[in-house]
């Protein structure tokens, strides 16, 4: 089950404003690499077809579904501490509850083309940042 938690105002590739929702998976625990034990969530966001007044409606409901970590192209990343790390994988909403059954996913490749110029991308790797 994920959660819609917010919205962001994105940009199309041919210059045109739409919507996306943040989605939030379970929370789990996992653990730093010093040892200790942390609570999170991963997230995602998913573009939609609503304008704005339907998106803030959408905040506090539930999807079916998971959000999974998915491969992609090495790209580096800035922490909000200012540190840049090199992730080689984002977040991704699946509509199926999470398994031991991987789904398929579009080649990377046709996905990258699609996002390349929205300016969150960054986003996938559970941070999200707005689009002014």
């Amino acid at each position: 089950m994920v959660t819609i938690t917010d919205y962001k105002r994105c940009i199309s590739q041919e210059g045109k404003e739409f919507f996306a929702v943040s989605l939030q998976g379970e929370v789990t625990v996992t653990q730093s690499e010093n040892g200790n034990s942390y609570l999170t969530a991963n997230k995602a966001l998913i573009p939609t077809s609503f304008n704005e007044k339907v998106c803030q409606t959408l905040i506090g409901k539930t999807l079916s579904g998971s959000i999974q970590k998915v491969p992609c192209e090495s790209f580096e990343f800035t922490k909000e501490t200012g540190e840049t790390v090199t992730l080689n994988h984002r977040y991704q909403y699946s509509p199926k509850e999470e398994s031991a059954v991987k789904q398929n996913f579009p080649s990377m490749e046709v996905h990258q083309q699609q996002y390349q110029q929205i300016p969150f991308m960054p986003a996938f790797t559970g941070q999200v940042a707005a689009v002014a």
